[in-house]
Parts: structure tokens; sequence; C-alpha cells
């Protein structure tokens, strides 16, 4: 386990956890993980947009037991004149599901599912340790 991601206790939830693209369904609740988390509150339409149009780039993560409701979500987009670099944008965990390394693992799928050259930019990456790849956040 990270070092930065402190156990759980036996009160606190550890439903599985999944990890998918979003859906267009998903956009009023990675609207409402983004203003609980005090990221820019961006009008709710632009979390439709996002799910439609930059699922490629954008993860969330639901537990079995809620309905596959989300309780994370990471938002990104590779740039055009880039292709190997994305951009991340808001990463969001429901508060209720924090200090478990959601965030960190919405990277790992973002970082599966995206295509990235693993020697670009290497000054500027995400990486943890026993991990193979490279995660560009800004170049």
């Amino acid at each position: 386990m990270d070092s930065d991601v402190a156990p759980l206790t036996a009160n606190e939830n550890r439903s599985a956890l999944r990890y998918r693209r979003p859906r267009v369904a998903d956009g009023s609740a990675l609207w409402s993980l983004a203003r609980a988390n005090g990221l820019d509150e961006n009008s709710p339409y632009a979390y439709l947009l996002w799910a439609e149009y930059f699922a490629d780039t954008m993860v969330v993560a639901t537990t079995e037991d809620d309905d596959d409701t989300p309780v994370g979500f990471v938002t990104a987009f590779a740039r055009p004149d880039e292709p190997t670099t994305v951009f991340v944008w808001q990463i969001g965990v429901d508060e209720g599901h924090r200090r478990r390394g959601i965030a960190g693992a919405l990277l790992d799928h973002l970082a599966t599912a995206t295509i990235i050259a693993p020697s670009t930019c290497a000054a500027n990456v995400s990486r943890r340790p026993g991990r193979p790849f490279k995660l560009v956040l800004w170049c």
C-alpha cells in the first residue's frame, strides 16, 4: 500500500470498485462530484459534452453497491498538436470514498486507456513505483 493512503478501518466502505469510460448519463453526477470537490464549476452541460466527446480520455470509478453511480472521475484530453500528451483537467473523488487510492487508480486507468509514448516529456510525469508507464501531465 502507498504510504500516502491510510488503511481502511472496519467502518469504512470497502466496496469493490469498477473503472470505466463515462456515459452521457453520468454528466449530472460528475458535475456534482466536481462541485463537491471544489473543482472549477463548469456548466453541468460541460460534463455531458465531455462524457460524449472526450470519453476516450476520461475514467469514472463506481462501486458495485451504488447502482453504477460515479464516486470518482478524471477528465483529460489529448492535445491535438501533440497526441502523446494528455492534459489532466480534473480529478474528483466522493468524500465518503477518499483515502483509498482512487485518484491514483483513476490516473492508472487513464494511462492504460490512452496511448502515451513512454519517453515523452520525461521530466513532467506522474509515476508510481512498480508501474511500467508514465502519464504525461503537461509538457
